[in-house]
């Protein structure tokens, strides 16, 4: 019962995450960077974009011209769904 209890609250901050992630990146194509909104989801979700930045950087040098990151973390984010999925259904 703890176990799903955990499984539910990961679940909700993932999905949080994510939603927060697809809001940032439409919302980045038509709004500008000063913009209120912009600017409270970048406060959310850079920090935890900033190290998937460092990664691409440290593979791929400063050069890319488009911010794979987001991409990048989302499937992080996907991969720790299917693993925590994993893991419940092995204890339960």
């Amino acid at each position: 019962m703890v176990i799903y209890t955990i499984y539910s609250w990961v679940y909700r901050i993932v999905s949080l995450i994510s939603f927060i992630l697809f809001a940032y990146c439409i919302l980045s194509w038509f709004l500008p960077p000063q913009n209120k909104l912009m600017q409270f989801l970048a406060r959310i979700i850079e920090p935890i974009l900033e190290p998937f930045r460092r990664l691409l950087r440290k593979r791929f040098g400063w050069n890319m011209p488009i911010d794979f990151s987001p991409i990048l973390l989302g499937f992080a984010l996907q991969l720790i769904m299917y693993l925590l999925q994993l893991l419940v259904r092995a204890i339960a």
